[in-house]
């Protein structure tokens, strides 16, 4: 039972995010210099949250530690791809740091 309430709760919150993040994502409200590859990743990516922790939240009747299991491998997930942006950020910083240094 809780892990079904816990894995519901994370859908609402994936669900919110989603909404968010597409808000967010608008032609209007996009920096002109954002990359559209990684915006068309993000969309992507973020795109999975709702169905998988629906999925989780479907499972956790008739198995928790599944439910956990796929809440654990979106963790993972998202981890994954906040070192991949974290070490994107880095490298533009560094690149803009170089540039206006040679200025």
């Amino acid at each position: 039972m809780a892990s079904g309430l816990y894995a519901g709760l994370f859908f609402l919150i994936s669900i919110a995010f989603y909404l968010l993040l597409m808000a967010a994502f608008r032609e209007s409200t996009l920096d002109p210099a954002a990359s559209p590859e990684t915006v068309e990743r993000f969309r992507r990516d973020y795109k999975l949250g709702p169905p998988l922790y629906f999925l989780a939240a479907a499972a956790a009747p008739f198995s928790a530690w599944l439910s956990l299991g796929i809440c654990t491998a979106l963790w993972v997930f998202w981890l994954c791809q906040r070192a991949n942006v974290e070490k994107r950020v880095h490298s533009i910083i560094h690149y803009a740091a170089v540039f206006i240094h040679n200025e």
